[in-house]
């Protein structure tokens, strides 16, 4: 859902966790020890469709790189680096490299949610009377839907979790059964690369029977589709959906995005329309983002859960339910009183609206049931939802049905400014919705056309209006570039999208708009750059320095005491294309005899020890992918005795470049 971008650098490890929550847990829990840690040698890259199959393989060969799996969907590397490669450094260069869109580690990812004994009870998120302090008629208003319609057999849920037991005796008669496999006999009937995947695939044990060892998949699953009116345990949401066990968390709860993957791109290859993810972490990973698009391109619904840490996702996000892709919906978690689980993220921006996640009742292993809490639960309610809608519209493309939930959702006062739609899920509003046969069309307005100069960043004056007064609207943009340009939108999903021209020419940027029924006719609007230049990057730099344990300001003399460790950084410089910084540092000066070395010559931030009384400069080079530019500081380290200098004459200044914090020296150089 989110309509922001991620806020943080594409190349960030990922690390995931269950958000089920232990009942008797005294607060939300996340992952364990060692979650986020490098796979031994693996990483995961993805290169441009610029590149040859015969440059690909020289790049993999000269890298040493043995491909373990290829995923063809996201066209995505899964390669083993060779024993005693420096990963980091390795792929550091790597993502330098022209060609080379993604290189990140293959991660460790984890799980906490092991849930308390098993006990019987109502289920108040299906129908809530009041039971246990709860709030009568606070539930998702599925009763109503279920009087008039129940079959949702042709919809195919993925549970991408720890499995889930398809012998339990209120989930069999709904295990999703693949087609061309022939059980048990060890021969990849169907050729799609599984053998005996009867009910979905292990990517733990690489094997064809995905059951649950931990309980939390089983759990997920009951939700969205234990089998209704039978007599027997609890109801899901669908009673009839077709549940696909995914498996890519093991009994620790412990797994890789090299699992979560290929778990993905299976649901999409066997017809999954519907993806359950309650589980995730703070880290932007690009390979499953890739993945997730993936999904949206084949009309698949992603359903994620917004987290467990209490926080405001506008401001830290979540993932995967942050990404910003039009296929994704965030769940919040409420209770049975009516209100936001006091574990429950949540977000104006990044988060859609909430679901029952507080003490919910549904399977476990061995033919069991028992309760958990979290956004794991409020999860497969949604989705669950989901599919009773599309089974009931089956002719909604994936992000009319997902505009349908939303625009369903029963107002809370409580979830003012913390969700989107700042409501719960409410099936039968969102049966009503789709029942009105009054529904008129968007009306879209891609803006003004525009002639402008190169050399600043474009905001389109997009917009739309609704005759029904529909919200929210989807929106997607799309810009036509002249030859040889690189330009792209900041985010195609919002109103307002912008983007920096990186060459003369026109530019054409078209708005469709679509409600939960149906989508505005493209509206267009024409760009022409012509004249003007790209500025150069403008760099910024920052020094501090730690002494005898305290941090200090550098002072207007620019004098550090000898023995202080230096750390300077360029994190406030400025260019049209900040995504693209590429930082070279270089000491020019530095005092005889010092053994000073940089701790990186490539990043934003670098720290040296300045171990002898004298001057020390800094160079740094910073380019944007367009234009460089360059900007020096010099401070001057000196011993206990020494008096201090007398300050530095000024030096002369680029006027593209601004004065230097903190008093130090800072001299511009031309590039």
């Amino acid at each position: 859902m989110p309509f922001r971008l991620p806020s943080l650098p594409k190349w960030l490890p990922m690390a995931l966790s269950c958000l089920g929550l232990l009942l008797a847990s005294p607060s939300p829990g996340f992952g364990s020890e060692g979650e986020g840690a490098a796979v031994g040698q693996e990483a995961l890259l993805k290169f441009s469709k610029r590149l040859s199959p015969a440059e690909v393989q020289g790049l993999l060969q000269a890298e040493g790189a043995m491909v373990l799996r290829y995923f063809p969907l996201t066209r995505i590397y899964h390669v083993a680096l060779p024993p005693g490669a420096e990963v980091p450094r390795r792929l550091k260069a790597l993502r330098e490299r022209s060609g080379v869109l993604i290189a990140v580690p293959n991660q460790r990812v984890s799980a906490q949610a092991l849930p308390d004994d098993p006990q019987f009870g109502l289920q108040w998120a299906l129908k809530n009377t009041g039971q246990e302090g709860g709030a009568v008629g606070n539930d998702i208003g599925i009763e109503s839907v279920w009087n008039e319609f129940q079959d949702t057999g042709s919809i195919v849920v993925a549970v991408i979790d720890t499995g889930v037991d398809f012998e339990h005796p209120d989930l069999a008669a709904n295990m999703w059964v693949n087609p061309g496999e022939i059980p048990g006999n060890q021969v990849d009937d169907d050729n799609n690369g599984y053998v005996d995947d009867v009910h979905g695939y292990d990517f733990v044990n690489d094997d064809g029977e995905p059951m649950d060892d931990n309980s939390h998949g089983t759990h997920v699953a009951g939700i969205l589709g234990a089998v209704g009116d039978n007599a027997v345990g609890v109801s899901g949401v669908a009673w009839q959906a077709k549940i696909m066990a995914l498996k890519f968390l093991d009994e620790g709860a412990t797994g890789t995005t090299s699992g979560a993957i290929p778990a993905i791109e299976y649901a999409l290859a066997q017809g999954a329309k519907i993806l359950v993810n309650s589980w995730g972490d703070s880290n932007f990973n690009p390979a499953l983002f890739e993945a997730i698009l993936a999904a949206d391109a084949q009309g698949a619904l992603f359903f994620a859960a917004a987290g467990n840490q209490g926080r405001d996702t506008d401001e830290e996000p979540f993932y995967p339910a942050g990404y910003d892709a039009p296929n994704v919906v965030s769940l919040a978690s409420i209770d049975a009183a009516d209100g936001l689980s006091s574990f429950s993220n949540f977000g104006r921006l990044s988060v859609d609206l909430a679901a029952p996640g507080g003490e919910i009742l549904s399977t476990k292993p061995n033919g069991t049931y028992g309760y958990i809490s979290g956004t794991s639960m409020a999860t497969p309610c949604a989705a669950g939802a989901a599919a009773v809608l599309w089974s009931r519209f089956p002719d909604l493309s994936h992000r009319q049905a997902r505009n349908l939930l939303l625009q369903g959702a029963a107002p809370r006062a409580y979830l003012q400014n913390k969700t989107l739609m700042g409501g719960t899920l409410d099936v039968s509003g969102a049966l009503a919705v789709a029942r009105d046969d009054e529904n008129q069309a968007p009306i879209a307005n891609a803006g003004p056309d525009q002639s402008l100069e190169l050399g600043s960043r474009i905001t389109l004056q997009g917009g739309a209006t609704d005759p029904d007064g529909d919200q929210p609207l989807i929106y997607e943009w799309e810009l036509g570039v002249p030859p040889g340009s690189l330009s792209r939108l900041d985010s195609p999903f919002v109103p307002q999208p912008s983007f920096v021209p990186d060459r003369e020419g026109v530019y054409v940027a078209t708005l469709r708009v679509a409600d939960s029924l149906s989508e505005a006719v493209p509206d267009s609007a024409t760009i022409t750059i012509a004249g003007g230049a790209l500025p150069p990057p403008v760099p910024v730099l920052k020094a501090k320095y730690r002494f005898e344990g305290n941090f200090h300001a550098v002072p207007s003399d620019g004098g550090v005491p000898a023995g202080a460790v230096v750390t300077v950084d360029a994190l406030d410089s400025q260019s049209l294309f900040p995504e693209n910084f590429l930082y070279e540092w270089a000491f020019m000066e530095k005092p005889s005899g010092s053994a000073a070395q940089l701790s990186s010559t490539s990043n934003a931030v670098v720290q040296f020890t300045a171990d002898s009384a004298g001057v020390y400069t800094l160079r740094l080079r910073l380019e944007d992918g367009y234009n460089e530019n360059h900007a020096e500081i010099s401070l001057s380290a000196r011993a206990a005795e020494d008096p201090a200098p007398q300050p530095p004459a000024p030096a002369p200044q680029d006027p593209a470049s601004p004065p230097a914090a903190g008093g130090c020296s800072l001299r511009p150089s031309a590039p």
